[in-house]
C-alpha cells in the first residue's frame, strides 16, 4: 500500500498566491454548482508539475464515499492508493488520480476516521488492492446508508 506525502502545511495548503487562490475558490465554485461538492481545491506539490496538481479534498462526514461516487460521472479514475500521513494517524485517506474531461490530472481526496467508522477504513484496506473503485466506492456507499442514515 502506498502512502500519500504530508499536506502543505499552514493556512491555504502551502500559501498559494492570491491569484491562485481565487482560482481555486472558481474551480471549488464551479465544482459545488456541479454537484460535486463541497470540496476544497488547492495545489499538492508533484513531480513533473511545476504548479502543482488541482487537488479536491471532501470534508469529512458521513456520506463522502456517496460524493466520491457522484464524481465518478466527472473523473475518468486512472488509480487509486490509501493511506495515511503517520502511524498515528486516525483518518485513512482514499485518493482517487484521474482526468477531468478537460484532459487535466485531478487528485480526489476522501477521508475516513478509523475512530468513527472503523468499517468503512478496513473495507479500503481490504479493497483497494483490486482498483476496481466503482466497486469500492459503491460498497463504501452502502456501508454509509446502514450505518448513517
Amino acid at each position: 500500500m502506498s502512502t500519500p506525502a504530508d499536506p502543505p502545511q499552514g493556512p491555504n495548503r502551502g500559501n498559494p498566491t492570491l491569484a491562485a487562490q481565487e482560482d481555486f475558490d472558481a474551480i471549488a465554485a464551479m465544482l459545488e454548482q456541479a454537484g460535486l461538492g463541497p470540496v476544497e481545491v488547492y495545489a499538492t506539490p508533484a513531480a513533473g508539475f511545476p504548479d502543482g496538481v488541482v487537488t479536491a479534498e471532501l470534508p469529512a462526514g458521513p456520506d463522502v464515499a456517496r460524493r466520491m461516487l457522484r464524481w465518478l460521472d466527472f473523473l475518468d479514475v486512472l488509480d487509486a492508493i490509501a493511506g495515511k500521513y503517520h502511524d498515528v494517524d486516525t483518518v485513512q485517506r482514499l485518493i482517487l488520480r484521474g482526468l477531468t474531461p478537460s484532459g487535466a490530472l485531478l487528485l480526489l481526496i476522501g477521508n475516513f476516521d478509523e475512530t468513527t467508522d472503523p468499517a468503512a477504513a478496513e473495507l479500503i484496506r481490504n479493497r483497494i488492492e483490486q482498483q476496481d473503485i466503482p466497486s469500492l466506492l459503491a460498497a463504501l456507499a452502502q456501508h454509509e446508508n446502514r450505518t448513517r442514515t
